[in-house]
């Protein structure tokens, strides 16, 4: 799928925006490579969401559970790696 549109951002919030949507495509085709099985979801659900992320959409009520269990996934297995590695605690981002 063909996203680029040549378009240069002006402003700063423009260039945040399209930098943003750039990273969400590039962890879809990541996460799609990488073929990680999550019990606590099914297939489709993380389908949906993905499809998405990768359509632009960063941000709809009905991936929040998703997108959460993602974070949860990508901690466990950055823990299994290296051991705190991954931790994530909310006090990181006050």
């Amino acid at each position: 799928m063909q996203h680029e549109t040549g378009y240069e951002p002006e402003s700063p919030q423009e260039r945040a925006a399209l930098r943003a949507i750039r990273y969400a495509r590039h962890f879809v085709t990541e996460w799609r490579e990488a073929s990680v099985e999550i019990p606590e979801l099914k297939l489709r659900q993380i389908a949906a969401t993905l499809e998405r992320l990768e359509d632009g959409v960063l941000f709809d009520f009905q991936d929040v559970s998703v997108l959460e269990i993602l974070e949860k996934a990508i901690v466990r297995h950055m823990n299994d790696i290296r051991e705190g590695y991954g931790i994530w605690t909310a006090s990181a981002f006050c």
